[in-house]
């Protein structure tokens, strides 16, 4: 016959499966909030990614395309990005004096400044990014 006392000592007790369990539970909510941070860092990292190509390709088409026009802003939504584009007159000259008429003679020489904001985000946090350059123009008279 089998003694009641070796029968007890066999296996775990409910407090000891109770508190391994909680420690589990610990271990595992950790792990999930770690995976949760990674996934926001990640999706704020493709935004900006994404804010910065919409921003650079804002400058190139301001300032090759045939759009460009002095004090003129373009606002336009891609998704949930905000893209606003400033253009301004930086300087103009006419370059027709004698020092400069056998490089630019007869022309006019115009300096744009360009200036894109990009701008996303919710309710709780908007996020914005911004690129500035400048554009010369050179036109016959």
């Amino acid at each position: 016959m089998r003694n009641i006392r070796d029968s007890a000592m066999e296996g775990f007790t409910l407090l000891e499966v109770l508190v391994a369990l909680a420690i589990a539970c610990l271990i595992l909510l950790l792990l999930f909030h770690v995976s949760v941070e990674a996934l926001v860092a990640t999706t704020v990292s493709v935004d900006k990614e994404r804010a910065i190509t919409i921003a650079e390709s804002s400058i190139t088409e301001a300032c090759y395309g045939d759009q460009l026009r002095a004090n003129a802003t373009v606002v336009r939504e891609f998704d949930k990005f905000h893209v606003e584009t400033n253009v301004s007159v930086a300087a103009t000259e006419r370059l027709g004096n004698a020092a400069s008429s056998t490089v630019l003679g007869g022309q006019k020489v115009t300096l744009y400044s360009v200036h894109v904001n990009v701008s996303w985000g919710g309710e709780k946090r908007t996020r914005t990014w911004s690129l500035q350059t400048s554009c010369l123009i050179i036109e016959r008279v």
